[in-house]
This record gives structure tokens, C-alpha cells and sequence, in this order.
């Protein structure tokens, strides 16, 4: 039998799991996740309004099944469609 010249690769960041997302810091906030942001907080208070203002009479007519899906699913698809609609912006990545 011959030996092995294998040497394991060296761990440049000793302690640290191979897993671990590397350090980055950014600069900025993305158009997409303002717009995202701000979509999410206006349907949630519009929503809670027009339930306060309308007497049961927003969503009344519905089963109460349907009433909560549909109330469930109004802000989250409004707040993709918002973030997927904006323009991506200038994020600065920088790498420590």
C-alpha cells in the first residue's frame, strides 16, 4: 500500500460552520422592499377601517370561511404584487 499525499484544505475562517453566511454589509434600502413595506401597512389599515366604517357590511354577504381566506390572503398578495412591480433600486453590497 502507497500513502496518501491528500492534505485537507485549510479553514480560512476557523470556528466558523461551513454554512454560515458570509459578512456583508449593505447601504440603502431597496425600492422593492419599501414599496413592499408600505403596501403590506396600508391594506392592513385600510382593511381595518373599512371593517370598523362599513357595520359587517365590507365582507357580510360571504361565509365567515370565504370572509377570513379573503382577508388572510388581500395583504400579502398586494404586498407581492406591490414589491414585484417596483424597480429593483441600487443596493450597495459590500463584502468585510
Amino acid at each position: 500500500m502507497t500513502e496518501s499525499s491528500y492534505d485537507p484544505p485549510v479553514d480560512p475562517n476557523p470556528g466558523v460552520p461551513d454554512h454560515a453566511a458570509p459578512a456583508v454589509k449593505t447601504e440603502g434600502l431597496s425600492p422593492k422592499a419599501l414599496a413592499s413595506s408600505a403596501v403590506g401597512l396600508g391594506v392592513g389599515i385600510l382593511i381595518a377601517v373599512l371593517n370598523a366604517v362599513q357595520d359587517n357590511d365590507l365582507l357580510g354577504t360571504l361565509p365567515p370561511a370565504l370572509q377570513v381566506i379573503l382577508l388572510a390572503a388581500i395583504p400579502p398578495v398586494l404586498t407581492f404584487l406591490a414589491a414585484y412591480g417596483a424597480s429593483p433600486g441600487n443596493v450597495t453590497v459590500k463584502r468585510s
